[in-house]
């Protein structure tokens, strides 16, 4: 685990003048509140020096003292993952070396600080990563450039499953002898069984603690299905297909699928408030939404090859029906998906859908629609830039949650969650956000506000 660090003598200076191509502050007031309201004040001295670096981009002195900070902060952030890891390692030494686990309270309590110190060094990496954004928009491109990230998504996902793989350790001491069994899952969020469902909202810098709470009870299941890599999360791309002449904004289709799998999945309600589902493989995908395909062919070829029709048929009819009826492309949107689930009940399961991006999506004018190379990748979405052409990000991360028949099947730490006030529940609309589709305006940053 290795985070990028630039000593002072190694960040290039410009040939001519200092870095700053804009003689104003980088940071304003507003932003040094949340700074100051975010700050871990154990590692006060470790942040950026805002006011130094605001004096030295006034003056046009910059480049040393971005230098010095920057160096200083990522030397921090090198030594706590370094320090992290070495706790980590310790507290899996004792999994081994105590299989019994008899004094498994002072272990969870090794766990609860080593996931409090996780969410630190995050929230300490997502505050200076803004800062570093705000600074790039001051400073000369040339510079700018050198200044990398702390560390990578791909570290913080190994250090959240090898946590995760030592709480599983804990449950598993305490876990009754027998447990039922986990009911199928799907990564897009729909599952096999029947189940009653909740959408909150949190903000982003709140869901790595979430996250780690939510370890604490839960199984990361991100990697059951479809074999995922050491990420923690898939990508998920829904494309959302609606009639913009039509007052019910209630029967729209939404297309989703994954990057971890070459299926998918297609639904709309019907006016009884019931799911029409289809699967099909994401090679038939554009032809479908270009109209060269049709739902039509997948059950001829399901019907040939002697599939039971008697549930297939009826959605696919339904689906191709509103297709036909003039409904296409409106909306498009990425996000990475962590899946959780308990081992000793099926009835709970948790999705945070993280870093939200939602941008237009239509067919062109005498062209065809496609599937994007960023609908594939697995570049990381903390990486896309809020201001790329009709895209936005969207301001907060999606919790949802599914449970039984009641919420009397939801645990007593959720209801305690719930108190915290870190969740604000959103209408059922949200099923999904893509149901507003009709109710964008040209101006894109009117979803702000929701």
């Amino acid at each position: 685990m290795t985070a990028v660090s630039y000593r002072r003598s190694e960040l290039p200076v410009p040939k001519s003048g200092d870095c700053s191509i804009r003689m104003e502050p980088a940071f304003d007031a507003a932003f040094k509140r949340r700074w100051s309201d975010q700050m871990v004040l154990s590692w006060k001295f470790y942040y950026f020096d805002l006011d130094r670096i605001n004096t030295s981009m006034e003056n046009n002195l910059c480049t040393e003292a971005i230098a010095e900070e920057y160096t200083k902060v990522s030397d921090f952030v090198k030594v706590k993952l370094g320090e992290l890891q070495r706790r980590i390692q310790h507290a899996s030494r004792q999994v081994t070396e105590q299989t019994s686990l008899a004094n498994f309270i002072d272990f969870e309590r090794t766990l609860d600080d080593i996931s409090a110190s996780v969410c630190d060094l995050q929230l300490f990496h997502t505050l200076h990563t803004d800062a570093l954004s705000l600074l790039r928009q001051h400073i000369n491109p040339f510079f700018a450039e050198n200044l990398g990230m702390l560390y990578t998504k791909d570290t913080l996902d190994k250090m959240v499953m090898q946590v995760c793989s030592l709480y599983d350790s804990l449950r598993a001491n305490r876990a009754p002898p027998e447990s039922p069994p986990l009911s199928p899952i799907s990564l897009t969020g729909e599952t096999f069984i029947s189940r009653r469902s909740q959408a909150w909202w949190v903000h982003a810098d709140n869901s790595m603690n979430l996250m780690m709470h939510f370890l604490k009870y839960l199984s990361l299941n991100s990697k059951l299905v479809n074999g995922a890599n050491d990420s923690i999360s898939v990508k998920v791309t829904s494309v959302v297909l609606d009639k913009p002449t039509q007052p019910d904004h209630s029967k729209i289709v939404k297309v989703q699928w994954t990057n971890a799998g070459q299926e998918v999945f297609i639904k709309a309600m019907d006016g009884e408030d019931r799911t029409r589902s289809i699967r099909t493989k994401q090679k038939y995908l554009e032809r479908w939404i270009n109209k060269e395909w049709s739902l039509y062919d997948l059950l001829d070829k399901l019907r040939a090859n002697g599939h039971d029709m008697e549930d297939v048929e009826p959605n696919a009819t339904f689906i191709q029906n509103l297709v036909n009826d003039g409904s296409t492309p409106v909306l498009r949107t990425v996000c990475n998906r962590v899946t959780f689930q308990s081992t000793s009940s099926p009835y709970i399961k948790i999705t945070m859908d993280t870093n939200l991006m939602i941008h237009r999506d239509q067919l062109p004018d005498g062209g065809r629609w496609f599937k994007t190379r960023d609908d594939d990748g697995d570049e990381d979405q903390n990486n896309l830039d809020n201001c790329q052409d009709g895209m936005i990000r969207f301001p907060f991360d999606v919790v949802k949650v599914s449970f039984g028949d009641t919420e009397d099947d939801l645990p007593y730490w959720w209801h305690e969650l719930i108190r915290s006030k870190l969740l604000q529940q959103v209408p059922e609309i949200y099923n999904g956000i893509e149901g507003l589709a009709s109710f964008i305006k040209n101006d894109m940053s009117s979803l702000k506000s929701w």
